[in-house]
């Protein structure tokens, strides 16, 4: 079992090497690109671990005691601190936030369902599953001998794409001002950074996590009633002024909102992650 999930995981980004893919971005609640740092933070040491000959690190964390729902965390040997991709492995799940509105444990008929028509599958012997491919998409899928859904995997074949356009902070606002985690764990960058007081303020566990927390330190200066990106959005109904800029600890173009009208925040940035603009920093005053 825990074999396949590493040739899973291995494999399927070469296999679509050729296409432009598009993707998910998030799984068992962590966002590809997120730190290594994160998933230990919340799920403890691995259980297992492994390397392989070209320096791919494979991680494995446990999600019920009992290892019958575990992760895979891959890190690409060219950057080992980062989530590349991850892989939910195991029995009926039903605690676990939806991927598609699919759970470990659903029918397969759910699964096709939702997802469509596979272009290619695999059977594999130990453990019995079959594995669904889909086309220009950056996740497979495992269905057991049952016809249940065993398994997920996302991949960060997409995490160097690049959006057409220019970012809008509309949608943003929105996400802050509503409140809303879904929303908010798309438009926030893995590595987002809230700048306050000479103090910048980071993801500690999984996005959703953290941002599920209202007693973290970033869920509080995002979202809080006073002194927030809310508050600026919400109350002072700050409007930015946007411009380009070259990013020196990137080194890569970003969009920057500057909102002079606001007592609370001075800029909002957005830079690129998966083939979408992303807020990567917020600077308060």
């Amino acid at each position: 079992m825990r074999k396949l999930a590493i040739a899973l995981l291995f494999f399927l980004p070469e296999a679509f090497a050729q296409q432009q893919v598009e993707g998910e971005t998030e799984l068992a609640g962590f966002v590809l690109g997120q730190f290594r740092k994160n998933v230990h933070a919340q799920l403890g040491a691995p259980f297992q671990k492994s390397v392989d000959g070209e320096g791919w690190r494979f991680e494995f964390h446990t999600l019920k005691p009992d290892t019958s729902v575990y992760a895979v965390f891959k890190y690409n040997p060219g950057d080992t601190s980062r989530i590349y991709a991850i892989e939910l492995v195991g029995d009926r799940y039903a605690e676990m936030h939806p991927f598609k509105g699919l759970r470990l444990g659903d029918p397969k008929e759910k699964v096709l369902r939702v997802l469509g028509q596979a272009i290619r599958s695999e059977k594999v012997e130990d453990p019995p599953v079959t594995t669904y491919f889909y086309n220009n998409e950056n996740y497979s899928v495992d269905i057991d001998d049952k016809g249940l859904l065993y398994g997920i995997q996302i991949f960060g074949n997409i995490l160097e794409h690049k959006p057409v356009g220019h970012p809008s902070i509309k949608h943003f606002k929105t996400a802050v001002v509503s409140r809303n985690i879904d929303s908010l764990v798309n438009w926030l960058a893995p590595d987002a950074e809230l700048h306050k007081g000479g103090k910048v303020v980071t993801y500690r566990v999984s996005a959703r996590a953290e941002l599920s927390n209202p007693n973290s330190e970033f869920v509080k200066l995002l979202l809080g009633d006073t002194g927030s990106a809310w508050y600026a959005f919400a109350k002072e109904y700050a409007e930015g002024a946007s411009e380009s800029r070259l990013h020196p600890e990137l080194n890569q173009m970003t969009i920057v909102d500057k909102f002079f009208d606001s007592n609370t925040i001075s800029e909002v940035v957005f830079r690129t992650h998966a083939g979408k603009w992303k807020v990567y920093e917020i600077i308060f005053r």
